[in-house]
């Protein structure tokens, strides 16, 4: 059965079954009559039984304090392990948080873009082509900052191994990048 346990557990069981026994051997050392020839032969054998039994119940003791020694050297390293990974995950989170805010901040800044275009577009529309030259003009030039940024943002996620993210900034830039081109057809409306 102990073949199956842990060393800890197995070390236990043994001291366990070795005490029981030595219990066992005292008490029939201890009460035993004493009147006989016979009975002091069964007498002696349990004493001496029992004196070899409590040296292997120091073994057994050495052996769970060895054992002891064991699980607590794996428990620090596990406790260590988990320490450093703690860590790990702390600065993955302060890398990651930081990626996601410069991410909401071009998404904000290319949904404000993105009204001033639609703004821009029913104007054109409207019949007013010449005094929007300078703000599409404008427009686009902000949209090429946030094209920029999405590249960076894009790069530096994939630079810190978080594809998912590097993935919608490049998406993002690509939409913002794919509006710039069509504020370049609204200049040569106006033109």
């Amino acid at each position: 059965m102990t073949d199956k346990l842990s060393p800890l557990a197995a070390a236990a069981v043994a001291l366990e079954q070795e005490l029981v026994r030595f219990e066992q051997l005292t008490e029939q050392a201890r009460t035993g009559r004493l009147d006989s020839q016979k009975t002091l032969e069964h007498a002696a054998r349990a004493t001496t039984e029992a004196a070899q039994c409590q040296e292997r119940l120091g073994t057994c003791m050495r052996a769970l304090s060895d054992a002891l020694t064991q699980a607590r050297e794996r428990n620090q390293a596990a406790v260590t392990a988990l320490a450093a990974r703690a860590q790990e995950i702390q600065a993955r989170s302060e890398i990651i948080a930081e990626l996601l805010r410069r991410f909401a901040a071009i998404g904000e800044a290319a949904q404000a873009l993105t009204d001033i275009a639609t703004s821009l577009k029913q104007r054109t529309d409207g019949g007013e082509r010449e005094s929007l030259l300078r703000p599409l003009h404008d427009l686009a030039a902000k949209m090429g900052v946030v094209v920029d940024e999405a590249q960076l943002l894009a790069k530096a996620a994939t630079d810190a191994d978080v594809p998912d993210l590097a993935h919608k900034a490049s998406a993002l830039g690509d939409q913002v990048a794919h509006a710039k081109e069509r504020i370049g057809v609204l200049f040569g409306k106006t033109n």
